[in-house]
């Protein structure tokens, strides 16, 4: 009964354990979404950078270029406003994992470890007391049980008893047909003799 409390009250310190681990994971990476969120910013600022120096470009380029150079150019411009809108959609679901990530901590806090606590002890004392109830149904079987053996011992000795009586009165009756027999043979020897001439 005690190991199997002190098994439970180890797999709850375990549990508590890896809880803080989990806090400490999620702080972490928490930490490391804000960082991602800057870098991402400064990317996407880089990237503002440098795509207003590429439409420069590109204007320069039109004045001077046929209209076969501003298709390409124009599927080029295309190509990186997707990036940016990418690069955008990333940022905002980086923000999302954030806000969530930030929110985590509160939300655990929330969880009420006390009364957690006290329904694991009350069915750990709901265990115990059906541990208990069984043991003392165990214990009534097993005293029937012996009283029953005792008694089933008792009734095979007497049969045993029984049958060494018999055994003795089957003896005890023939050697009486014998002797009764060899009475009788005695007592007419003599007229049998004397039919038999």
């Amino acid at each position: 009964m005690e190991e199997q409390i002190n098994l439970e009250l180890i797999k709850l310190q375990e549990e508590l354990n890896l809880l803080d681990s989990a806090v400490k994971q999620i702080d972490k990476a928490g930490a490391i979404s804000n960082s991602i969120i800057e870098s991402i910013g400064e990317v996407q600022g880089q990237y503002s950078k440098h795509l207003q120096k590429i439409t420069d470009k590109y204007e320069d380029y039109l004045q001077k270029a046929n209209e076969a150079a501003d298709e390409k150019l124009e599927v080029l411009v295309e190509s990186h406003k997707e990036q940016i809108d990418k690069v955008k959609l990333l940022l905002s679901n980086y923000l999302e994992l954030a806000d969530a990530v930030s929110r985590l901590p509160e939300e655990i806090s929330q969880i009420d470890f006390p009364v957690r606590l006290d329904r694991i002890d009350e069915n750990i004392s709901n265990i115990q007391q059906n541990i208990l109830n069984t043991q003392k149904q165990i214990d009534t079987v097993e005293k029937r049980l012996k009283h029953e053996f005792k008694r089933t011992t008792d009734i095979e000795k007497y049969i045993i008893e029984q049958n060494r009586q018999i055994k003795g009165l089957k003896v005890f009756s023939t050697l009486t047909l014998l002797a009764v027999i060899a009475v009788i043979v005695i007592q007419f020897l003599p007229q049998i003799k004397a039919f038999i001439q």
